[in-house]
């Protein structure tokens, strides 16, 4: 991962934000800054996530500059910064899914700086609401999470809008809550999530194929998610609804719909079915999608298997095959 040091180590990015030398990149106008991570939005969704990071490092890189270049002109340095923010998100988004948990974090802060320095509100919700997604794969602590959810929370009630980022928190907040069993809060969460999709204009839930829309598969996904880990028994009815908002090329966001399936099987006692249904839906993954957004729901059933069944044939036989998906990382 050679290609992210030189973004995203500590120091770097600082200077990176408070003045570069030159990139060699031809400064572009705020439009065209805009197109191109409108354009990201599709290809991060479309494209490996592997390839896409050196383009998202290149352009972040040289945006940077042109934030350095244009200070004192706070407009466009707003503008710029909003464009740093949701590249360096990306970024991160990025680094989750091949495992390389320090280098998001030094992304998602960055990005959280730059999402601040633009004074977008749309900007900020869409960084800090993907954040605390992401916070779930990155096994990030505990108390770090909830101070990014109470920081959020404080910044986000200062501005009256609904967007694609607050819908997006609203959504990560639930699953946060739901993982560490605070159902009252998850469900409140989820049902705000679903009155801000509700409230969205047509032009951001219809954007299926980018990441900066909105879509219902975002909101049910996350209902699933929530369901399988505060429902009182499995209800398949939550993860029907999402799958059948996904198409069959979405394999990495199908195959975590049906771990959380067999997760809410365990969870209600079924344990063989439960396993079982992981260990089919793991093997069905193709080894280049087999990243840490599957693996990480994968380990969640596991974990859930209570004790006394652990030496059962079905649940030994499924923990040596996600240790070999993991080692084969």
């Amino acid at each position: 991962m050679e290609v992210l040091a030189p973004v995203l180590a500590k120091d770097v990015a600082r200077s990176l934000l408070f003045g570069m030398g030159s990139t060699g990149g031809q400064p572009g106008s705020v439009d065209e800054w805009d197109e191109t991570v409108w354009e990201y939005g599709f290809t991060y969704l479309s494209s490996p996530r592997a390839e896409v990071l050196a383009d998202l490092r290149a352009d972040l890189v040289s945006v940077l500059h042109e934030v350095d270049a244009a200070r004192g002109n706070d407009r466009t340095t707003a503008h710029l910064a909003a464009v740093a923010a949701k590249l360096a998100a990306l970024i991160a988004m990025c680094c989750t899914h091949l495992h390389c948990g320090r280098e998001a974090r030094h992304a998602w802060r960055l990005a959280r700086r730059l999402g601040d320095q633009s004074a977008n509100p749309e900007t900020q919700a869409w960084v800090r609401g993907h954040e605390i997604t992401s916070s779930i794969y990155l096994a990030r602590p505990l108390p770090v999470i909830l101070h990014l959810i109470e920081e959020a929370d404080a910044l986000l009630l200062q501005h009256d809008v609904v967007c694609a980022g607050l819908g997006e928190f609203d959504a990560g907040k639930a699953q946060v809550f739901a993982r560490i069993g605070y159902r009252a809060e998850a469900s409140a969460a989820i049902a705000r999530g679903l009155s801000c999709f509700e409230q969205l204009p047509g032009l951001v839930t219809s954007a299926r194929d980018s990441i900066f829309g909105w879509p219902e598969d975002r909101i049910r996904h996350a209902e699933a998610f929530v369901q399988a880990r505060i429902g009182a028994a499995a209800d398949d009815a939550a993860f029907d609804r999402a799958l059948a908002l996904y198409p069959n090329t979405r394999v990495i966001s199908r195959a975590q719909v049906e771990l959380h399936r067999a997760l809410a099987l365990v969870l209600a006692g079924d344990v063989k079915a439960g396993v079982t249904h992981a260990s089919t839906t793991l093997a069905a993954v193709p080894p280049g999608q087999l990243g840490q957004l599957v693996l990480t729901v994968a380990d969640d059933v596991l974990t859930a298997v209570p004790q006394p069944v652990r030496a059962n044939s079905c649940v030994t036989d499924y923990h040596d095959q996600l240790a070999h998906a993991e080692a084969a990382r």
